[in-house]
């Protein structure tokens, strides 16, 4: 697996790369990380290029509120979309089979005005288990969240559960794409493999 921040300008590297790496005895796959796409910034979509003999390229379709001062979620499930879209929406089938759906297994914890960190599933089970709080989905991003209160200050969680696992499945099963990939395994719940 290959993580750069802007893929889309090495494109030659990755050729090379991987055209090194299918030179090898034995299977092996070359998986390139791609960033969401951000409007005004360059798009890493000219490495679904035919040219470019990459097997997966895995979206990193979560963060996507990371600078957020405030309570917001990881992957709005419209979001999610648009990234999806933009990538291989207009595709043939075989490019769209390249594309592996980022699925983030942890969450973000948000202090008053202090803004975020990430939240690991230990941590987001010991808050439950601590302040017993009620569990709000929001019908409009399709992620759970909770809320509650600690020495004055207010704190906000948003955490995958299986549903909004389950819509974001439901994305890479509309859109035909090669599958999921997860940032990263041990970070969230035992109970989330239960839909792979």
């Amino acid at each position: 697996m290959l993580e750069i921040a802007v893929p889309q300008y090495l494109e030659q590297f990755i050729l090379t790369l991987a055209d090194s790496i299918h030179a090898l005895p034995g299977s092996k796959r070359l998986v390139v990380v791609i960033p969401p796409f951000t409007p005004g910034f360059p798009s890493a979509e000219i490495l679904f290029n035919p040219n470019v003999h990459v097997d997966f390229f895995a979206l990193m379709t979560y963060d996507a509120n990371i600078a957020s001062q405030t309570g917001a979620p990881n992957a709005p499930i419209e979001w999610v979309e648009e990234q999806i879209n933009h990538y291989v929406g207009n595709k043939d089938p075989t490019a769209r089979k390249k594309l592996l759906v980022g699925l983030n297994m942890y969450g973000a914890l948000f202090k008053g005005r202090e803004g975020r960190r990430p939240i690991l599933g230990r941590e987001y089970v010991e808050l439950l288990e601590t302040y017993e709080p009620t569990l709000d989905w929001d019908s409009e991003n399709e992620e759970s969240f909770f809320e509650f209160s600690d020495g004055g200050d207010d704190w906000e969680v948003w955490y995958p559960t299986l549903m909004s696992i389950k819509k974001r499945l439901t994305l890479v099963e509309d859109f035909d794409v090669g599958g999921v990939c997860f940032w990263e395994l041990g970070q969230g719940l035992d109970y989330f493999y239960e839909l792979i």
